[in-house]
């Protein structure tokens, strides 16, 4: 596994200024005041869909060099090459960005480490040895913070604020560690209430504290809870690989086989 990371990629894309007249924004619908960007800046409403253009580029040129797979997320770049392939792979993707952007252009810190089997890629650690996938060491010590420090298992209230956040993390790396996703519910349903600010208060059930140990619980060996790569893989055929059947479906089981005997009988 190979991995690059543009430096500053949104600050490099200056706007040609006679284009800049296009770009302008009305500030608080005031006619006076008008804001327009003559560099690009990062943002969920800034220009990381502008400089998708230059990912897709780059991902489609750096297939052309590695003997392998390669992705790019926004600036991160992350390639599966073979081993015997994979050094000369990384030399000619620095030399593709240093031909792009500049001697300036990758991030020497984050892409100096060589080609490896387990690295951290857009917030997951990959571990291509074992074939898993788990959320990374500093997400890992994010989730720590909040559950055992930010949020007080023996609180009466939690505040909409905390259950948000709660709800958020918990989705996001639940995808990364086996079996977590149903101890996510009991977070989500302590979002309902119609007071919305972010202090008002939710009183915790026992369901969301029992989640929150869960939590403390697996979070102190996270290794262990580690997902199998092919399970957030888009192209893996959509049936499961384990099936699990409670009581009821037992019993339903059983009356449907005992239904089928008892009419066979009736006809006899």
């Amino acid at each position: 596994m190979i991995l690059l990371d543009v430096s500053n990629a949104f600050g490099k894309m200056r706007i040609d200024a006679e284009s800049v007249r296009f770009l302008g924004v009305l500030v608080h619908e005031n006619p006076d005041l008008i804001l327009a960007r003559i560099k690009c800046f990062f943002g969920k409403s800034e220009f990381p869909y502008e400089y998708n253009i230059l990912s897709k580029c780059l991902e489609y040129k750096s297939q052309e060099i590695v003997f392998g797979v390669v992705r790019v997320y926004v600036d991160d770049l992350a390639a599966f090459s073979l081993h015997t392939e994979a050094v000369q792979n990384q030399e000619d993707l620095k030399n593709l960005h240093t031909n792009l952007f500049g001697f300036r252009g990758l991030n020497d810190e984050k892409s100096k480490n060589k080609p490896s089997l387990q690295g951290e890629f857009i917030g997951w650690y990959w571990d291509l040895k074992a074939g898993t996938i788990r959320p990374k060491d500093s997400a890992v010590d994010k989730l720590l913070i909040l559950v055992y420090i930010i949020i007080d298992a023996e609180a009466e209230f939690w505040s909409l604020r905390q259950c948000q956040v709660l709800v958020s993390l918990s989705i996001h790396y639940s995808k990364g560690l086996l079996a977590m996703n149903c101890f996510t519910r009991p977070f989500i349903n302590m979002l309902a209430g119609r007071e919305r600010r972010a202090n008002d208060l939710r009183m915790v059930t026992e369901h969301a504290r029992f989640a929150l140990y869960i939590w403390r619980s697996v979070l102190l060996q996270p290794a262990f809870m580690a997902v199998p790569i092919s399970s957030l893989s888009k192209l893996s055929s959509d049936h499961f690989d384990y099936l699990t059947i409670n009581d009821a479906e037992v019993v339903r089981s059983w009356n449907r086989r005992f239904s089928r005997k008892f009419t066979l009988l009736l006809q006899l």
